[in-house]
């Protein structure tokens, strides 16, 4: 009876040991280097199931957009994109995509679609 109860225990360990036994604490995004940023975003990416992964991508993509916009030069660009998301874990940016969704609601996208309908009605035929 003992080697079936030892079997076990061993089994459970193996899944503490792969992170698989236990809710584990999300990755937080290292910004203080190139390195370390790389390696906690895909760590924090990782986390993600597909539709979350979708929202994240989105958000980071925005993020280095309005960096890119504010940056005088690659070196700027990238420590403001690092700045901007260190510190967060994957699930809280997430929650931010989704809060702001709720906040601008479907209303909001569909009052751009239409704007994009009435613009393309008044762009010149070629």
């Amino acid at each position: 009876m003992r080697v079936p109860a030892l079997a076990g225990l061993l089994l459970l360990g193996g899944c503490d040991m792969l992170g698989l036994g236990g809710a584990r604490e999300p990755v937080v995004i290292d910004g203080s280097s190139p390195e370390a940023f790389k390696r906690t975003v895909a760590e924090a990416r990782s986390e993600l199931g597909p539709r979350d992964r979708v929202k994240f991508e989105a958000a980071v993509t925005a993020v280095r957009g309005r960096q890119f916009a504010a940056a005088v030069d690659r070196q700027e660009y990238e420590r403001r994109v690092r700045t901007a998301l260190d510190g967060q874990t994957a699930p809280q940016i997430v929650a931010g995509v989704d809060s702001w969704t709720k906040r601008a609601g479907s209303d909001a996208a569909d009052a751009v679609f239409e704007a994009k309908r009435e613009l393309q009605k008044a762009a010149p035929k070629t």
